[in-house]
């Protein structure tokens, strides 16, 4: 830790800016909800098929993706996009990209 700036917080070095993303698959009509440090490497790893849950529905496309400052605010945004009320909203998205 000593190449670090003495004035920053250390707990703040630990804390990695999260993103929730919306992913949609044209051929298949499916939606995937995730969260993760890395929106570009996820993405990349769902479309080469090594997350079991969506590699049946290759390809897909990024339709959404909002930053947060830690992983507990992203987990929350995460839930409400699984929610009743979230679908309904991704599914509007979707129809965009149809």
């Amino acid at each position: 830790m000593e190449a670090f700036d003495k004035n920053v917080d250390k707990r703040k070095i630990t804390e990695l800016p999260w993103s929730v993303y919306i992913l949609y698959s044209k051929k298949f009509d499916r939606k995937y909800v995730g969260m993760s440090a890395s929106v570009s490497a996820r993405f990349n790893e769902h479309n080469s098929g090594k997350v079991k849950s969506t590699k049946a529905f290759r390809p897909w496309i990024l339709i959404y993706s909002e930053p947060f400052l830690n992983r507990v605010i992203a987990r929350k945004k995460e839930k409400f996009w699984k929610s009743g009320d979230g679908r309904e909203r991704i599914k509007e998205m979707a129809k965009k990209h149809i």
